[in-house]
């Protein structure tokens, strides 16, 4: 007989993982917008030789690498951490479905 109450938690709790991860993924998608004006605005400032704007720049597009970095580094294991790991006869299985087919 299904446990219908262990079956609706599984899928909480991927569905939890999954918006988790669609929600970083676009944090990233923005700040990577957000990184292309930065380097716009670099490479103003050092075509106009202004050391302070360049300055101003750079550490713009630093703080938002680093936000990008360490919000990969969560990300990654809480996915990991999140994720169960599948049977081995899944393992086997999903590899040999992935497999190319044999000439």
């Amino acid at each position: 007989m299904t446990d219908f109450t262990k079956l609706q938690a599984d899928i909480t709790a991927q569905t939890t993982v999954l918006q988790s991860v669609v929600t970083a993924v676009q944090g990233l998608n923005e700040s990577n917008a957000a990184q292309a004006k930065q380097i716009t605005d670099l490479k103003a400032a050092l075509a106009a030789n202004d050391p302070a704007a360049a300055q101003a720049a750079a550490d713009a597009l630093d703080a938002s690498v680093q936000a990008n970095t360490a919000l990969v580094a969560g990300l990654v294991p809480a996915v990991t951490e999140n994720t169960p790991t599948p049977s081995a006869e899944a393992a086997t299985a999903a590899t040999a479905a992935a497999a190319p087919p044999a000439a």
